[in-house]
């Protein structure tokens, strides 16, 4: 198997680069620092195969692999959690960023390889020897050029360096299927900033019959899902949680929320196929004295702004409790679909 060979590969570069002296030195300078290493190990991986993967990352050098040992545990004592939270997007990454930022979306990654340890401890248990790495498959059907955007490689650039100083020699291997020939082009830029060791492990597949034939060498068919090939389950489907509106000629689409005094909206929208679009957010205070107040002065917003992967995005605070109404206009002859998200986060009690 492929996990297999990637692990005895491992363990005889340990033993070549003086591994066990390395690791003994680790341990050393941990005690001085006053340093728990066992921080860095995964739920039931011994600390000498955690050393292992975090000496074999940064190429068995003392001091690199020390200072990532200790930027670990500082990052784990302020980000590492168990809790599982998903708000399953669209595969449209345009959409994604009306619903959530890069940050975001980067401490929800995190969760899920937090969550991957349960599966490694399950995994170790089973086969009654440890088991740390995987074995990930990246569907590419339907990418096009407009996804590929400087939004989405900032998110890969940020992911790919939280799983190299804290979960470093956890892929055991990768394969990209289904990738067209624009991504050819993309892939040069992504390989700039990883490890060339982790891309080794990457091996990418464009026609259909390639990917499964490899696929088929590497894991059991009972062990895939329909949509693999294989004869396990499939997959669940995805649903579109944000809000998708057709827009003629001359018509609008409006947003209606109750808010109290402090509260934050967040807005974010985009228009497809290209083209522009009319927006304002107004304030109706409860006081029936006081008039509305145009939060977000009406503005027309052009293609470049607001389509082609460009997406429209804003915070305001509500001065007092009423009613925010966020507006759309289309003001041309093409009719359009409008995608948006408004949402309030209430403001946080003294």
């Amino acid at each position: 198997m492929a996990e297999e060979d990637a692990a005895r590969e491992g363990a005889q570069l340990y033993v070549r680069s003086g591994g066990e002296a390395r690791k003994k030195q680790i341990e050393e300078r941990a005690a001085e620092k006053g340093l728990d290493l066992n921080v860095i190990c995964f739920k039931k991986e011994p600390l000498d195969e955690a050393l292992q993967r975090f000496l074999q990352a940064r190429k068995f050098d003392l001091e690199n692999t020390l200072k990532c040992i200790e930027d670990a545990i500082r990052w784990r004592s302020e980000n590492a959690s168990n809790i599982w939270y998903e708000q399953t997007g669209s595969v449209d990454l345009t959409a994604l960023h009306c619903l959530t930022t890069n940050e975001k979306f980067t401490k929800y990654h995190v969760c899920l390889m937090e969550e991957l340890q349960d599966k490694y401890a399950e995994s170790t248990e089973l086969f009654q020897r440890t088991i740390n790495k995987t074995l990930s498959i990246l569907d590419l059907r339907g990418l096009t050029m407009a996804k590929l955007n400087s939004d989405t490689l900032n998110f890969v650039k940020c992911v790919a360096e939280v799983d190299s100083n804290n979960y470093p020699e956890t892929m055991g291997k990768m394969l990209i299927i289904n990738a067209p020939a624009i991504f050819q082009v993309t892939w040069k830029m992504i390989k700039g900033f990883l490890d060339p060791r982790t891309v080794s492990k990457i091996e990418i597949f464009g026609d259909e019959k390639s990917w499964k034939a490899r696929l088929a060498e590497l894991v059991e068919q009972d062990q895939l899902p329909a949509e693999l090939g294989g004869t396990g389950p499939p997959c669940l489907s995805l649903e579109n949680p944000f809000t998708e509106k057709e827009m003629a000629s001359g018509t609008s689409v409006e947003e209606v929320l109750s808010v109290k005094s402090g509260d934050f909206i967040t807005y974010r929208f985009f228009t497809r196929p290209a083209g522009n679009i009319t927006f304002k957010l107004v304030f109706k205070p409860t006081a029936n004295a006081q008039e509305p107040v145009e939060l977000v002065p009406s503005r027309a917003f052009t293609e470049a702004e607001c389509s082609n992967g460009s997406v429209v995005s804003g915070t305001v605070d509500c001065p007092a409790d009423g009613e925010i109404q966020a507006v759309w206009e289309h003001p041309n002859w093409w009719s359009r679909t409008l995608l948006y998200r408004v949402f309030k986060e209430e403001a946080k009690k003294a």
